[in-house]
């Protein structure tokens, strides 16, 4: 579990490993290199520590230690370690205090025993209860999995490269199967379906490193979640009817600080039809990663993560306390609207009346259920943990425009 110094400092521990060559420490490098150069989420704080073989392989562990560039009390930990069978004890050793861990494949079809033999001794060095409480992957450590396209390094001379492109290569499709195989691969009505490892397919080169630096932030933003929401462990997503629930949103009315169960209002009779003003629209995938996110004012200004953390944790004590989905929140003068559908949250932040907006979320969500090419968008999006960006769907917009801005009552289509 992320841990917390006396300074306040938040340190988490991230391994990478994998069969060797996977690509661990050409990863690690570029991570390094990146965050260095540019100005991301995180920065190094000090030297890469590298202990390597003559080779270039790595001997003991290659090491770095970033710090957010958000929250300056907030750390970082990326350690890799040899993937050599002989190297098994030190993997043991390093595993203890793991916070999440990001498994390589070498997606070379030569090498497919050895990336499974590696998972397989992943596996059972987890639930070994040498360090106290038995532990699990996913349930307890979040999995990142990355089948690097091209895990030869620059080490490989090129009669060697073209001896590595001529097999055969390992698809996603494989590795879902062999996660499948060691219980690390959930079906959707399981509780920890929105758990399952996010493969990142693609080849660990610098000019890739936007992706690399994505399969970090997503091992990363797990870490946080268990850690903020679920105490340590995978927080669970509630089943109704055996299909997965998505993640929920609560009624908090009059302060932030009292929680409370509100009644859905029947907005026909209403005499009050004001128009509200709309702040900010977002859609909420489970496990509280926003998938979309639209600021109608320059007054809202929000970490999306922060955002989504929120509705998910109140989500779940929503589900504990009540067994009832909360519908809304009150902030002051700012009202937060909330609908559900498949794996979503909409939510809707507004100034002054609930009335017509209640309307327009309703409005926007079926909308939203009757467009498939839209809907396979955002799922695609949530699925891949990207954001959609509101320039590359031209019919949400149009959409958003229509309902939030223009204040159309449109026709379900």
């Amino acid at each position: 579990m992320v841990r917390i110094t006396k300074e306040n400092e938040l340190n988490t521990k991230i391994l990478l490993l994998g069969m060797s060559p996977s690509g661990k420490t050409s990863f690690l490098e570029i991570l390094y290199k990146m965050t260095k150069e540019e100005y991301l989420d995180i920065k190094p704080t000090s030297e890469l520590i590298k202990i390597s073989m003559a080779s270039g392989g790595t001997l003991y562990f290659d090491k770095a230690v970033f710090q957010s560039t958000l929250d300056s009390n907030e750390f970082y930990e990326v350690i890799t370690v040899p993937g050599q069978r002989r190297f098994a004890p030190l993997r043991k050793k390093v595993l203890k205090g793991t916070d999440g861990i990001i498994f390589f494949v070498n997606a070379s079809k030569k090498f497919l025993r050895d990336n499974i033999l590696s998972l397989k001794e992943l596996v059972n060095l987890v639930i070994k209860k040498d360090y106290g409480e038995k532990r699990f992957l996913i349930k307890d450590i979040p999995l990142t999995v990355i089948l690097n396209k091209r895990a030869s390094d620059d080490r490989i001379i090129k009669k060697e490269l073209i001896q590595f492109f001529s097999h055969e290569s390992i698809t996603k499709k494989d590795v879902i199967q062999f996660l499948t195989e060691e219980g690390l691969w959930y079906e959707p009505n399981h509780e920890l379906f929105i758990w399952n490892p996010t493969i990142f397919e693609t080849s660990i080169l610098y000019e890739n490193r936007s992706e690399i630096y994505h399969c970090f932030s997503e091992c990363a933003r797990r870490t946080r979640i268990y850690s903020a929401i679920g105490d340590g462990k995978a927080p669970h997503s509630k089943k109704s009817k055996g299909e997965k629930k998505s993640i929920s949103s609560q009624n908090l009315t009059n302060s932030p600080n009292q929680i409370s169960r509100t009644k859905k209002r029947d907005i026909r009779g209403s005499p009050e039809l004001v128009a509200e003003e709309p702040l900010a629209l977002l859609i909420i995938g489970s496990g509280g990663f926003t998938v979309f996110s639209y600021s109608f004012s320059d007054e809202w200004k929000s970490d999306n993560e922060l955002f989504g953390s929120f509705i998910s944790a109140f989500s779940d004590f929503s589900d504990e306390v009540f067994s009832k989905d909360l519908n809304g929140a009150r902030f002051g003068d700012n009202t937060l609207l909330i609908q559900q559908f498949d794996s979503y949250s909409l939510c809707y932040l507004f100034r002054e009346q609930i009335s017509l907006a209640e309307q327009r979320l309703v409005n926007f969500k079926e909308h939203l259920q009757n467009n498939t090419s839209l809907l396979q968008k955002i799922n695609r999006c949530f699925y891949t943990s990207q954001t959609l960006e509101l320039k590359d769907s031209p019919s949400l917009k149009t959409l958003i425009t229509k309902i939030f801005i223009k204040k159309e009552q449109l026709i379900k289509s």
